[in-house]
């Protein structure tokens, strides 16, 4: 029987912390027929001894790279699988058989992906909620809304089966080009991913989402100012972070190599995409006494502004006002995607 799924999980825990992880997500993949692809950096020399051949399910690869990203990435282009899915080495992965599978194997071109049940859990207090949704619109644009609706502000759908192909062209793309690679880019690249197609529900799959970085108010902004410096980016950066999620999707839809034709994403960059850009841009400049001095100015040029590329170029300009050299790291950003 052929699989169709491989499950990666870029794992940086030791063998005590990781062990729900990576114990769950093997007892998953061995019940449909998956593949889990553990890259491991931890450094804990009991951890590759425990898991290494213990199951044909399982690809394990120790000494994996040092950082998040490159780890990330040493697991995804492991996958020789038509689907796969993303998983923190915090988090789990179940099923609920009351619920039939998405056959993979058939299911139409025309989608993008799955989403499975999410379960949002805190170790000391279980459970807080589940969300389980389709994304079922017709164009990039209205899937975009969708989600933006649907999600609630809860970006867990990142950590859905997504078809290989284009999701590794985005985070291929994304690794070799974005400025700051930065894990705070998580949401601009689920909107990418989830307009790109359909998207099914399949409530047998339960992934269960580990929210400690999430669970208070000190606990968020101490997770994205991690998110923040880890990128080198300075704690004020949080401003301009509106604004650059709409600009990064802008280069994501126009790639040359990517999911759209000229046309579709012609019409997305002056619709959707717009409007998430002009609210990052209003929300500048609405904190305008928390931004460098000129950005607010800069930014009320730019909601003006009805180009989009011009728009763009606007933005690039405010994000140097931030961090000297973003300007010119977005301009070959967004020439990148020309390419």
């Amino acid at each position: 029987m052929n699989r169709h799924l491989s499950v990666y999980m870029p794992s940086n825990r030791n063998l005590e912390r990781s062990y729900g992880a990576i114990a769950t997500a093997l007892a998953f993949c061995e019940s449909r027929n998956a593949t889990l692809i553990v890259s491991d950096n931890s450094g804990d020399p009991e951890k590759p001894r425990f898991w290494q051949g213990r199951s044909e399910a399982l690809q394990y690869l120790e000494n994996g790279p040092p950082t998040a990203l490159s780890n990330a990435l040493n697991a995804m282009r492991k996958v020789e699988t038509p689907f796969l899915m993303p998983i923190g080495d915090d988090d789990e992965l179940g099923i609920d058989a009351a619920h039939t599978p998405v056959d993979l194997a058939s299911l139409d071109e025309n989608y993008v992906g799955v989403r499975p049940l999410t379960d949002i859990f805190l170790p000391d207090r279980g459970s807080l909620l589940s969300r389980s949704f389709s994304i079922d619109s017709e164009t990039p644009g209205m899937r975009l809304r969708e989600y933006v609706m649907k999600s609630d502000g809860d970006n867990t759908g990142y950590y859905s089966i997504f078809r290989t192909r284009p999701y590794r062209s985005l985070i291929e793309f994304f690794a070799a080009h974005h400025p700051t690679r930065g894990a705070y880019c998580d949401w601009q690249l689920a909107f990418a991913l989830f307009s790109f197609g359909k998207v099914a529900s399949d409530p047998s799959v339960v992934f269960r989402y580990n929210a400690s970085g999430w669970a208070s108010a000190e606990a968020i902004a101490a997770t994205n100012l991690k998110s923040y410096t880890e990128a080198g980016l300075p704690q004020h950066f949080e401003r301009c972070w509106l604004l650059l999620r709409g600009m990064d999707l802008h280069v994501f839809v126009c790639r040359r190599s990517g999911e759209f034709p000229v046309g579709v994403a012609n019409t997305l960059l002056a619709g959707e995409v717009g409007d998430l850009t002009d609210y990052g841009l209003a929300d500048i400049v609405r904190n305008a006494e928390n931004c460098p001095p000129g950005a607010a100015d800069m930014a009320q040029k730019a909601l003006k502004e009805r180009n989009p590329t011009v728009k763009y170029l606007i933005g690039a300009g405010i994000a140097e006002l931030f961090v000297p050299g973003l300007k010119v790291a977005y301009i070959n950003f967004l020439k990148a995607a020309a390419r």
